[in-house]
């Protein structure tokens, strides 16, 4: 490739980070790409594809007649495949790579369907995420350029690095605005809460989840994203638990939510967690999602005086009485930490009795821990 096309790559891989015209990445990417290589004569067609996004895809010559039909007919048939290895994910393609021209103009998918559309040369990128959604770009080249030179097929490979990273960002496009609602309603939950896909790969976690998360204490995210308990074998058998949730939401059971507790390596009590289905039981394996609430029994309850005196119409001091009353504090405690005698205490426990229409101390506490006033405000 002359020393011209060269700098041209070169500026084009820069520009694949600059994002200052304003499109997307792979789109600006496989443009100049394809205007590198055709040099005013067409012969690189390029295509981006979005199969599963629900959005119309943006052709370029190699419109969707063409790549609909080749699916139905030829799935993942590759017409080089019984006379060369299989390459390695990230290694590009070509035809030249593996067949002669002669012996590639003899096969079926030639004759039979790349001939009508002028194509002698055809390769595609995909990713695919976990939830089947997918995302790729297809290279061609006519009958009569046939093969990239040496220069231009290295140059190329130099330049499919880049275009895999807009691809990979083009993906995460794709659902962007589901992924914000589900991030959104995640984060405005009052409880430690998380969403987990069916490899257990962490989705979206509140800050309450969080904090739990990255205490490491029994429940933590490995370098994959995904969910892990104390050690391996607890690891495995917290997937283990979710993968059941996931089969009985698929196969129809009503009750499918599952419940463990979460040895600490710390000592403290067990966290525990109730996990429960949620997304299309019809949809794929990937497009299911799990909803895990946390508790950790170490934390204290939070009970809002506030709420308590807006409810029940009680008093500044009944309503911290009633608070800590809840919380687990003996009438002994709640009068060293409000400085009041045990008289007093008595005083206020029997008004808020009567605001409350409760009688005893186990009622009242049930009472004000089933109440809103238990509930934080979103963080």
């Amino acid at each position: 490739m002359p020393k011209k096309k060269e700098k041209q790559s070169i500026k084009v891989a820069g520009r694949r980070y600059s994002g200052s015209d304003g499109k997307d990445p792979l789109s600006t990417a496989l443009d100049d790409t394809a205007r590198l290589f055709n040099n005013g004569s067409l012969s690189l067609e390029a295509r981006k594809e979005e199969a599963a996004s629900g959005e119309r895809s943006l052709s370029r010559e190699l419109d969707d007649v063409f790549i609909n039909k080749y699916i139905e007919t030829f799935g993942d048939i590759k017409p080089s495949g019984e006379t060369s290895p299989a390459a390695a994910d990230d290694q590009g393609l070509a035809k030249a790579d593996k067949l002669r021209d002669q012996s590639f103009e003899k096969t079926e998918i030639y004759k039979g369907f790349f001939r009508e559309y002028n194509i002698f040369n055809y390769e595609y990128h995909a990713l695919v995420r976990p939830d089947g959604v997918m995302a790729g770009f297809s290279i061609s080249l006519p009958e009569r350029k046939k093969v990239y030179s040496k220069k231009e097929r290295g140059s190329l490979d130099s330049l499919l690095p880049h275009l895999h990273q807009s691809l990979s960002e083009s993906l995460a496009d794709i659902t962007k605005t589901s992924d914000a609602v589900l991030i959104e309603t995640v984060s405005k939950m009052t409880r430690p809460a998380l969403i987990v896909d069916q490899n257990a790969r962490v989705r979206t976690a509140n800050s309450r989840a969080a904090r739990i998360l990255e205490a490491n204490d029994g429940l933590s995210v490995d370098k994959n994203g995904s969910l892990a308990a104390r050690n391996p074998e607890a690891t495995r058998d917290l997937h283990a638990i979710l993968e059941t949730v996931h089969s009985r939401h698929r196969d129809g059971t009503p009750d499918a939510a599952a419940i463990c507790l979460l040895r600490r390596p710390s000592g403290n009590r067990h966290l525990q967690l109730l996990a429960s289905p949620i997304g299309d039981a019809s949809g794929t394996e990937g497009e299911l999602f799990a909803l895990i609430f946390l508790c950790d029994p170490e934390r204290s309850v939070r009970v809002s005086e506030a709420v308590l005196r807006k409810l029940y119409e009680l008093t500044p001091a009944e309503a911290a009485v009633a608070s800590r009353l809840a919380k687990g504090e003996s009438v002994e405690q709640i009068c060293d930490h409000l400085t009041i005698t045990a008289n007093t205490c008595r005083t206020h426990l029997k008004r808020i009795y009567s605001k409350t229409s409760t009688s005893r101390q186990g009622e009242l506490i049930s009472l004000v821990l089933t109440s809103i006033a238990t509930i934080p405000e979103p963080s």
